[in-house]
């Protein structure tokens, strides 16, 4: 996969995350025009501390799940103060699709789990639809997401953006 126009040299802390997820034994390259191309891996899990990509949460326990072993994430207790509490949504939208996840005061455990498809409560939360979308791409069967439109608050082309990646996304 090839994600245009990323410029990684910004003081943007997400990006960090890149690092965190080739620490987890991703292959994903940065070009010199900012490109990030994304290769399958092996992925195994280990301790995150979220503080400096608190907004990447939610995917971050999504990976967890997908990773060998135990992800256990760390110091993102403001996640409970974003537009829904993320970390116990979090964890009831990964139980739902078949996840071993134990919730923390700041975090989550998450264990190796074979995702299946569920229903999602977006609970309004931009981060969740996008991050249960592509949870849903790992898992077995259909995964449906109520309520998306919130998702047109940071990203509005998102479901046609998962379309061109290949994902079988429709709204009702």
């Amino acid at each position: 996969m090839c994600v245009p126009g990323m410029d990684y040299n910004d003081s943007q802390g997400d990006k960090g995350v890149i690092d965190v997820l080739r620490e987890m034994g991703a292959n994903i390259e940065i070009t010199g025009d900012g490109e990030v191309i994304a290769r399958t891996s092996r992925l195994v899990g280990r301790e995150i501390d979220c503080n400096d990509f608190i907004d990447q949460f939610v995917l971050l326990a999504v990976v967890g799940a997908l990773a060998e072993g135990r992800t256990t994430l760390t110091n993102a207790e403001i996640c409970r103060h974003k537009e829904c509490d993320r970390i116990t949504e979090t964890c009831k939208a990964l139980r739902a699709m078949g996840a071993r996840v134990v919730e923390r005061p700041d975090g989550l455990v998450v264990h190796h789990s074979r995702l299946r498809g569920a229903g999602i409560d977006s609970r309004a939360d931009h981060r969740m639809v996008m991050t249960m979308a592509v949870a849903g791409m790992a898992a077995e069967g259909q995964t449906r997401i109520n309520d998306i439109d919130c998702v047109k608050k940071t990203f509005p082309a998102f479901v046609d953006q998962m379309l061109v990646l290949g994902c079988d996304m429709w709204t009702e």
